[in-house]
């Protein structure tokens, strides 16, 4: 019997992006995309600490900036403003 290291409902990349107004870039997902609100964690002042929404064929994480935890969004006008994280495989 084999097993499947990918849970039911997601695909083999689940990206989490980082925006400032996670709460209306939802609100957007849903009205134009469709997607559905899997979890949702509201932080302090209405921000958004993490939400997962499922498009159907996939699912995106999304969050605000928690400078706590050094998640920040894109610098405006710039264009390099990411990060990687690689988890390398197990075996």
């Amino acid at each position: 019997m084999s097993v499947t290291p990918i849970p039911q409902g997601y695909t083999s990349l689940t990206p989490f992006i980082c925006v400032d107004g996670a709460a209306e870039a939802i609100t957007f997902y849903q009205n134009v995309f469709g997607a559905e609100v899997v979890e949702r964690m509201d932080g302090p002042d209405g921000t958004v600490a993490h939400a997962e929404l499922d498009f159907g064929t996939g699912r995106l994480q999304l969050g605000d900036p928690q400078e706590a935890y050094q998640i920040a969004a894109p610098a405006p006008r710039r264009r390099d403003s990411f990060d990687r994280v690689l988890l390398p495989r197990r075996g």
